[in-house]
């Protein structure tokens, strides 16, 4: 079993309704960072809830990791094997637990992965290290929010002491039991941008719940770990949003965009900011933007396009999924997404072209019976045999 970590960072779409500390509290430097109101509430959680585990979880591992029948085993690899025996429940959809909730519960979402690799790895002083990756991503519809999963994976590195030489780099193990098939990889990231995460993912769950105070909370710490972050602006913005706070919201959209702090996915939300509040000037500006930008991760247009087919806008989804093509050719999900666009300008015949490359380019066989069984009716549609 390969095991994989994902924050599932939410990408909000806005519609016409609206142990020990595991490290020291990070020193935020950045060229400029927004003033926000302090909102506190109980049910935020320190990083030492976060990482703790309980004495028996504790004794549990140690017991293992020390145990005389895997001295033979390197330290990273021993570690490893531990979460493969002891761990199967994890999901994309699951929760986002702590480290002791993880292990009571034999379970969570991929960010739940993460942090209690990092809580046992930091037991047994084992150096690991976060990358961000661009992988077919999971959707989800709750309500009026769009929700994707986006993925982090983490290398536990071989002790030094087995290195024959040094200064030349190093080697170890990634923990990922997601696919690898179609990743791009993003970037990395340190400790905080990755704890910065699991506070975006607890903000995402209390929007959903409609406790705003909660969700505005977990925001600001997430933004206090990692204020370059463009999707936390965006969760904050889209929560303020969503609470009937305007101002606070265009404040946000405001700062993002004008210290290079925008996503794609935040410039989208911004210009259907300005259209819900009668600013069509700037939405077509910041139309204007997205129509120029060229983001590497493909699975950020893919997204977009999917958000342009459910305000029934064929032809700008169609755009967006041809943006994700240019940077990944192979991504069946782009495909499959002017299809549907075709399908909305009742042009069944291109539609069915767009389907069969779906059908070609599927990576799972999951996937590739679903393409097929909508290409049948797509072909009955388009008057095929």
């Amino acid at each position: 079993m390969r095991l994989v970590m994902s924050g599932v960072v939410a990408a909000m779409m806005l519609t016409g309704c609206q142990t020990s500390s595991v490290a020291p509290q990070p020193v935020v430097e950045a060229q400029a960072i927004i003033s926000l109101q302090p909102v506190t509430h109980p049910q935020v959680l320190s990083t030492e809830q976060i990482f703790s585990l309980t004495d028996a979880q504790r004794e549990d591992f140690l017991t293992f990791f020390n145990a005389p029948a895997y001295a033979h085993i390197e330290e990273h690899k021993r570690l490893v094997e531990y979460l493969e025996r002891r761990l199967f429940g994890f999901d994309y959809r699951g929760d986002t637990y702590t480290a002791a909730e993880s292990l009571t519960n034999n379970g969570g979402n991929c960010m739940s992965l993460a942090i209690l690799t990092t809580a046992l790895a930091k037991l047994v002083s084992i150096d690991i290290e976060y990358n961000v990756i661009f992988t077919t991503p999971v959707y989800w519809q709750k309500g009026n929010t769009l929700l994707l999963s986006s993925h982090v994976n983490v290398m536990a590195h071989r002790p030094k002491k087995y290195e024959l030489f040094e200064g030349f780099g190093f080697s170890g193990v990634v923990i990922d039991y997601y696919p690898d098939g179609g990743d791009v990889k993003g970037k990395r990231v340190n400790f905080e941008q990755m704890l910065a995460f699991f506070y975006q993912n607890h903000a995402v769950e209390a929007l959903l719940a409609n406790d705003y105070t909660l969700a505005i909370a977990n925001a600001q710490r997430a933004y206090q770990l990692d204020p370059t972050n463009p999707e936390t602006l965006n969760l904050l913005a889209v929560t303020y949003r969503r609470m009937g706070a305007n101002q606070q919201a265009g404040e946000i959209f405001r700062f993002a965009t004008e210290h290079n702090l925008a996503s794609i996915n935040l410039i989208n939300n911004y210009a259907l900011y300005a259209r819900l509040n009668g600013d069509a000037e700037t939405a077509v500006k910041l139309d204007s933007i997205l129509e120029e930008a060229d983001d590497p991760n493909p699975y950020a247009w893919v997204k977009l396009g999917f958000d342009a087919l459910s305000q029934k806008d064929a032809s700008k989804a169609r755009h967006y999924f041809k943006v994700a093509l240019r940077h990944a050719p192979y991504l069946a999900e782009a495909h499959f997404g002017i299809a549907q666009s075709y399908y909305l300008e009742d042009s069944p015949e291109q539609a069915v072209k767009a389907m069969e490359r779906a059908v070609s380019e599927a990576f799972d066989t999951e996937s590739r019976q679903r393409y097929r069984e909508k290409l049948s009716v797509l072909r009955s549609v388009a008057g095929e045999s």
